[in-house]
């Protein structure tokens, strides 16, 4: 099955690149500048004074009922430690306003969690009096949701939330309650209810990221970092402002909530950004360790956020991980290095790169995702399948088939004879990768003129 991918209608996808790139990549070239700010909406300024108020409110609640507990067993397996069983109990305050009377609700919800053979299992109870939850998606910080409704049944808008951290080394000492709260750093966030989902909060996010992109740029050009892949040119030159803007949403997409509505996952990203600013998906991090809104990695201590670092020396990073990849504007940085320094790998994309940034993009965007092999793989793929992405619809595979080969040598009567066999490796990831790519360049391509006039005032709480 191939996924039909509309890139961006002809006229207006023509008019996008000669306004965005066309004098970048030529004579007389424009330098871009950051959005001058604009007020926002009252829809979504009401929504950032009770987010403001709510945050007021949740650093108040600093006693809890629900006591701290982490507890675990371990079983040795081959020579290693491996988790057996596990029981945790952790306080969310929820921060929720009820319309009908213009009050205030600050209600405990205790999240009991076990887990038995890696099988985890959650609860959630509220011990404030008066309330009933029920949870609606998400564990973390990022992405835990709620819907609070009073004992009457009205249902109460939760506007800020408050997490305790608790490090991994304190769990894996099984420290006592107490000191585990000495240790736990607090986290507060909105998380994408269905109660914000709005056209005005989700356009407000957009313009928020796009002017932090912006500014990044420049920051960057303010510093003349150069261009690794256009060495004649300088970075914030090279990468238009919509690839960052997309890998922001890309790395936080859900890929069955995409598969199911891919407009509506879109929204609900952006949507974060609205409702919680620079501190948008800072607490997201994925098993494999990925940070921040921009889902960096340095494993060891010496992985790909300080490969970067090393690399974009003009760029002043934060050379601490997490905290760099925690910080948004030093994430995007970031970002905007590795692009550049992914697609000075890739030699025969740069040519279509440097005509169509956003069609070339995708070959620097699979590489961030998945290194520079996947990115080599999609090439090859899309070659040896006659894709045409300069085409008005344009049909992307929904798997990468690799074959790689491999030697194994076999004894004969004189002499050793070596065989070669090939494997075949499907490669669901960056297909899907790709595809997001392409469904959030349409997307941003249908609010272009939206974004132009930014609203680009500060969001709630920084």
């Amino acid at each position: 099955m191939n996924i039909r991918t509309r890139w961006l209608s002809a006229a207006l996808f023509t008019s996008l690149l000669f306004l965005d790139f066309g004098l970048a990549y030529g004579e007389g070239a424009v330098t871009p500048q950051p959005a001058v700010a604009t007020p926002a909406s009252s829809k979504v300024s009401a929504t950032r004074a009770k987010i403001a108020e709510a945050e007021t409110r949740c650093s108040a609640a600093t006693t809890y009922q629900t006591p701290l507990r982490a507890t675990h067993g371990r079983l040795r397996v081959k020579g290693k430690l491996r988790m057996k069983h596990f029981t945790a109990d952790r306080p969310v305050i929820l921060c929720g306003f009820r319309a009908s009377d213009q009050s205030w609700h600050v209600v405990e919800v205790r999240v009991h969690s076990t887990a038995k053979e890696g099988e985890r299992v959650f609860s959630y109870t509220p011990v404030t009096p008066g309330y009933s939850v029920d949870r609606l998606l998400g564990r973390g910080t990022t992405r835990l949701m709620f819907d609070l409704t009073d004992l009457n049944g009205e249902h109460i808008v939760v506007y800020r939330m408050r997490h305790l951290d608790i490090p991994h080394e304190a769990i894996d000492r099984e420290l006592p309650g107490r000191r585990l709260l000495e240790l736990a750093t607090v986290q507060t966030y909105t998380p994408a209810h269905p109660d914000f989902a709005d056209p005005d909060h989700t356009l407000f996010g957009m313009r928020y990221l796009k002017s932090e992109i912006l500014a990044a740029q420049q920051e960057l050009r303010d510093a003349g970092v150069p261009s690794e892949t256009f060495t004649e040119r300088l970075l914030a030159d090279v990468i238009p402002w919509e690839i960052p803007m997309a890998l922001g949403a890309i790395e936080q997409m859900d890929d069955e909530r995409f598969v199911a509505d891919e407009r509506a996952e879109i929204e609900s990203v952006y949507l974060h950004y609205a409702l919680n600013g620079e501190k948008a998906f800072r607490y997201s991090v994925s098993p494999a360790n990925a940070t921040g809104a921009f889902q960096f990695t340095n494993k060891n201590g010496n992985g790909t956020y300080s490969w970067v670092v090393r690399e974009c020396k003009g760029a002043a990073l934060d050379p601490r991980f997490p905290e760099g990849a925690q910080n948004l504007r030093n994430a995007i940085k970031a970002a905007i290095c590795l692009l550049d320094m992914e697609l000075a790998q890739l030699p025969s994309a740069q040519e279509l790169y440097r005509r169509k940034p956003l069609i070339g993009g995708i070959y620097p965007v699979a590489a961030y995702n998945g290194g520079h092999g996947w990115a080599v793989e999609l090439e090859n793929t899309l070659a040896h399948s006659g894709v045409d992405l300069e085409g008005e619809n344009v049909e992307l595979p929904d798997r990468l088939i690799i074959r790689r080969p491999s030697a194994n040598a076999a004894q004969t009567a004189k002499k050793r004879t070596r065989i070669r066999i090939s494997r075949k490796i499907e490669n669901k990831e960056t297909a899907i990768y790709v595809q997001k790519y392409v469904a959030v360049i349409n997307f941003l391509a249908d609010h272009v003129y939206h974004l132009d006039s930014d609203d680009t005032a500060s969001p709630p709480t920084r």
